[in-house]
């Protein structure tokens, strides 16, 4: 059984994980969604966000973007993130199921450049 939670703005994928207060959670067996419920995390700061998520049981989370921190908390979790989708919920899940999710780019994650040789400005 996978668990795959989903933050969402209507229903669109949000565009970013620490701004949803509401999240789509599907219920794969044997490779087809069996349940579909919604999860309000609206009283939540983000981080509680993140461990009410692996309380729930996610094993997968699919966003837009997603912050760093939110990244390593969910990671360090367990949670395996899969970034950059954009969308309608219900064809980010079809194509998770079919086997045509794959990451995209998200805004922020990269190497890091802090000037001349990586070493930060020198005055």
């Amino acid at each position: 059984m996978k668990k795959i939670a989903i933050p969402r703005l209507g229903e669109r994928i949000a565009p970013r994980l620490g701004i949803a207060h509401k999240f789509t959670v599907a219920i794969i067996e044997q490779g087809e969604v069996d349940q579909i419920t919604s999860l309000d995390l609206s009283g939540y700061p983000p981080i509680l966000k993140m461990r009410r998520l692996r309380e729930e049981g996610v094993n997968i989370l699919i966003c837009a973007g997603i912050e760093r921190i939110f990244w390593g908390y969910l990671t360090g979790f367990g949670i395996r993130v899969i970034p950059g989708i954009t969308g309608p919920i219900d064809e980010a899940l079809s194509r998770y199921l079919s086997g045509d999710l794959s990451p995209g780019q998200v805004p922020g994650f990269g190497p890091r450049v802090r000037g001349r040789y990586g070493r930060g400005r020198r005055w």
